[in-house]
């Protein structure tokens, strides 16, 4: 890393011009008469980048050995590799029989690392990732939210004509999948830390990337706790009386997501305001009192938590 004083010389009557390092010059093949791009960043800083690698992507390779390692220190490693963005992933040793299955089931937790040779004592793994504006946090975030409303969807059903276990199936999909693109969405943003070029390629700053980390986590916590509601459902009757008062919390909720979501796609910051002043007011929680089903009221404050996610999400879209 280069870091080092250098003096502004007066070059004309309205510019400036400083002497760029020549190792730098050299490392990226410059020389009389190449072209350089000049950004200033969210902080009022100038960087300077060779335009050849307006986009820098690692070569590095990462060879991971799995020999008397246990799976959570295997996993952590995998985990590391991908959010540090080598391009591949090496795994190798004497136990992979053993533990292939658990690895490549890993493996497909993360958008982009596909397994392109295996051996009988190793894997390589490609990571294929790359971030444009069709893979930035917003956009992917989207993805989460209208992904989400399918829970709300099995809901329906449910008090309709009731759940399979193929609709629990569903649903185990659809969190997965928003963890999935939480998992992206995460790796993305340090991506674009890392290079603060591709803000500009995926029209961001950084403030906004902080934002969407955070409502991107949420959107994955929402789901596991809609995930963990619908898979309850199947261990409820629901014709009983007990039930209604459910029905209604979904519906409120349900309709209460689709506020926040739409103002934000849209940027009707005034529907937020809204709701942030709505959330003091619960006209069910003198009616939950009353309930004696256990796992009705437990469904219920798994609901709640939802609701509190939401009006985190809230929040961090107006500040």
């Amino acid at each position: 890393m280069i870091e080092e004083s250098r003096k502004i010389v007066k070059s004309g009557n309205t510019s400036f011009t400083i002497a760029l390092p020549i190792d730098w010059i050299r490392k990226n093949n410059l020389s009389k008469g190449s072209d350089i791009k000049i950004i200033e960043n969210q902080a009022g800083d100038l960087l300077i980048f060779s335009d050849s690698k307006i986009i820098d992507r690692r070569t590095d390779i990462l060879t991971i050995k799995i020999d008397e390692k246990d799976i959570s220190s295997i996993d952590f490693e995998i985990a590391q590799g991908y959010i540090q963005d080598y391009q591949t992933i090496i795994i190798e040793g004497n136990d992979l029989k053993k533990k292939l299955n658990h690895i490549l089931s890993r493996i497909d937790d993360y958008i982009g690392l596909d397994v392109i040779e295996q051996g009988t004592h190793y894997l390589t793994i490609k990571n294929f990732f790359h971030l444009d504006a069709e893979t930035s946090p917003r956009l992917l975030i989207r993805k989460m939210s209208m992904g989400t409303m399918t829970f709300f969807d099995l809901s329906d059903r449910f008090f309709k004509e009731g759940l399979t276990k193929a609709d629990i199936l569903e649903s185990q999909i659809l969190m997965e999948q928003n963890e999935k693109l939480f998992n992206l969405i995460r790796k993305s943003v340090l991506k674009v830390f890392e290079n603060p070029q591709l803000m500009k390629v995926i029209q961001t700053t950084p403030l906004d990337l902080l934002k969407d980390r955070i409502v991107a986590l949420n959107l994955k916590n929402i789901s596991g706790l809609l995930h963990t509601f619908v898979k309850t459902l199947l261990f409820i009757e629901r014709k009983k009386k007990e039930t209604e008062l459910l029905k209604e919390v979904v519906a409120t909720l349900k309709e209460e997501y689709m506020q926040v979501v739409n103002a934000i796609n849209t940027g009707r910051y005034d529907a937020l305001k809204e709701f942030i002043r709505k959330n003091g007011m619960d006209s069910h929680n003198s009616r939950l009192r009353e309930i004696n089903h256990h796992l009705v009221v437990e469904s219920i404050y798994n609901l709640k938590m939802c609701k509190s996610l939401l009006l985190d999400i809230a929040h961090q879209a107006l500040e």
